[in-house]
């Protein structure tokens, strides 16, 4: 008589480990696949992004507005989305600081 491979007090807890990786083999993982909710679709579709240039405060109003958007101008010229006036939220912002007047040397 040749000794068998797997005790016999074992045999029926491999059967049952046995069906239930059968059992895991036919259902899907992923159990929320397709199935995003609330907070996946709006990741699905973001906010385009946005470059704000605001004014810079150290000019007179008219000047700082003038420099936001000649600013602007030019990087949408250079494809990026970009526009004059104050940030809104989830807006990268470009920091402008320029001296009312000219250095001196």
């Amino acid at each position: 008589m040749r000794p068998s491979l797997i005790p016999r007090f074992l045999f029926p807890r491999f059967l049952w480990l046995g069906g239930l990786l059968l059992l895991a083999g036919c259902g899907s993982m992923q159990p929320f696949a397709g199935h995003p909710g609330l907070v996946g679709a709006q990741l699905a579709a973001p906010p385009p992004a946005r470059l704000a240039v605001p004014p810079p405060a150290d000019l007179p109003p008219h000047a700082a507005a003038m420099l936001a958007q000649t600013l602007a101008a030019q990087l949408v010229e250079q494809t990026v989305p970009a526009e004059a006036g104050p940030p809104h939220k989830g807006d990268w912002t470009l920091a402008v600081d320029a001296p009312a007047s000219p250095a001196t040397s």
